[in-house]
């Protein structure tokens, strides 16, 4: 009697147990991914400076002295969306700065005195990755939904440029790396979503997030002092491409600045840029 109660308590944790792995098995089924290629043509606007001890940096505008007329974006974006709705994105973008000037005057750029009259070339490297976890806050009449996230923004920037050195200057480094001293960086973003025919949705981001003058945890001529803004607008239209894939199309402004303080160093950028860009997707 004993071995039959023995047996049939072994038989039902058997059942629970796969009853458990069978609905694990459902939910992952339910659970998909999502991979995105883009790209975006902008126009930019801003400034870079760069101070090396007692030499202060010359404030160069990046359309008027730098030459820089146009940025190019090229990003790719993972999503796993979850079967209770939410998301997890991870996204990787390159940002082109490239510019080609004329110098007016001798120009200073960390410690480094550029000659005028010679050619100077811009060519910054300028990472950016994203990670944002996203839940639905409400859905919406017609199939609509709004969701919020939050993640944060890591920024690897080193800003180079290329030019003739005078014969006065003291130091001979032209570029200047920012990423050396970057933080990750919070953000909070919302997401809208509107279907407007079969296969057509009106879509809107806005992603923003602060970083306050706070230690770096790094030294350079004493402690480093970082503070960090970021700020992303788009609006668009998707196009559903079959089941499993889409076209977007959007508008985006965005708006980015870094200051970094220390004895050696004072070292500002400011960039804004409004654009267009497509994006495609696909869900497997």
């Amino acid at each position: 009697m004993a071995l039959q109660r023995s047996k049939r308590g072994l038989e039902g944790r058997i059942g629970i147990a796969l009853f458990l792995l069978a609905s694990v098995h459902i939910a992952s089924a339910q659970d998909s991914w999502e991979l995105a290629m883009r790209g975006e043509f902008g126009i930019p606007q801003g400034y870079v400076q760069v101070r090396e001890n007692e030499i202060q940096g010359t404030r160069l505008d990046l359309r008027h002295d730098l030459g820089i007329e146009t940025s190019e974006t090229f990003g790719l974006e993972g999503v796993r969306r979850f079967s209770n709705g939410s998301d997890l994105r991870l996204s990787v973008d390159v940002l082109l700065l490239y510019g080609s000037t004329t110098l007016p005057s001798d120009v200073f750029f960390n410690g480094a005195t550029l000659q005028g009259g010679t050619r100077l070339e811009t060519r910054p490297f300028f990472l950016r990755v994203n990670a944002l976890y996203e839940r639905p806050l409400a859905h919406l009449a017609g199939g609509g939904s709004l969701a919020a996230g939050v993640g944060f923004s890591y920024v690897l920037l080193n800003f180079r440029l290329q030019g003739t050195l005078a014969a006065t200057t003291r130091d001979s480094e032209t570029s200047e790396d920012f990423l050396t001293q970057e933080l990750p960086v919070p953000l909070l973003t919302l997401r809208f979503e509107l279907p407007i025919a079969r296969t057509f949705s009106l879509t809107s981001v806005v992603t923003g997030g602060w970083l306050p003058s706070v230690n770096s945890l790094r030294s350079e001529g004493g402690i480093v002092r970082i503070s960090q803004g970021h700020a992303d607008v788009s609006i668009g239209m998707c196009r559903r491409l079959g089941a499993k894939v889409r076209l977007d199309a959007t508008i985006h402004g965005s708006y980015f600045t870094q200051h970094e303080v220390s004895r050696e160093d004072d070292n500002d950028i400011r960039l804004r840029s409004v654009g267009v860009g497509l994006a495609l997707g696909t869900c497997f």
